[in-house]
Order: C-alpha cells, then sequence, then structure tokens
C-alpha cells in the first residue's frame, strides 16, 4: 500500500495547480502525502492570507460509469471536508468541480486516474 504521491503542476505565487494521486483502487481516503500537501499548501497558508481552492476527483474510464463518477467526485470531496474541518477554511471558500473520467488523450495520463487535481488562488 502506498503512502500516496504528489507533484506540482503549476506554481505563479498567487495560483497554485498540484496533484494528489495513487489513491487505491475505489478508494477516496486521503494517504499520509495528501494531507502533508494540503497542510503545506492550503491550511498552513490559510494563517496569514486569504484562498480559495477548486478540488476536481479523478477516476479512470475502468468500470462502470457511475461507480467511477461517485469515487472521483467522493475524492474531491473528502479532500474539500479535511481542509474545512482540519484547517478551519470556510466552505464558501472551496469548491468540488464535475468529477473527471480519464480520457485516453489527458495530459495527466495515469496519473491522474485515482486523483485529486487541487487548484488553490491566494489572495
Amino acid at each position: 500500500m502506498s503512502l500516496g504521491k504528489a507533484y506540482v503542476i503549476e506554481n505563479t505565487g498567487s495560483y497554485i495547480k498540484f496533484l494528489l494521486y495513487d489513491y487505491d483502487n475505489g478508494s477516496y481516503f486521503l494517504k499520509p502525502v495528501h494531507k502533508s500537501w494540503l497542510e503545506k499548501y492550503v491550511i498552513a497558508p490559510w494563517a496569514y492570507k486569504s484562498l480559495e481552492v477548486l478540488f476536481t476527483g479523478y477516476a479512470s474510464k475502468t468500470g462502470s460509469t457511475e461507480w467511477n463518477r461517485h469515487t472521483a467526485y467522493n475524492r474531491a470531496s473528502v479532500a474539500t471536508d479535511y481542509v474545512v474541518n482540519r484547517g478551519r477554511i470556510p466552505p464558501a471558500n472551496t469548491n468540488v468541480a464535475e468529477p473527471n473520467l480519464q480520457e485516453d488523450d489527458d495530459p495527466l495520463e495515469q496519473d491522474g486516474w485515482r486523483a485529486v487535481l487541487v487548484e488553490v488562488w491566494y489572495y
């Protein structure tokens, strides 16, 4: 069982996009690495600046569409709940996007098959 993985896709200083990935198949529970990235890039900055966060859950196309949408949505929702409950970030500052089922030509490729894409705007 993996501890989870993550990497930065884009970082401008006022905006960061990163991917939390390597979820277990069918799972939406945050792994230790996922939590540490949410702490570093979402919860810690909240102490000294305003921010907004968008979470997009990803799942592969393998299996039923309904199950994959449910799993992708839950991945994003669990990440949202973590920053709201642990970081005391107001729910109004977070949003869950429509789940994304991995397409063959998606630039995230296999990393995004079981993942949450996190976008943070700092103000």
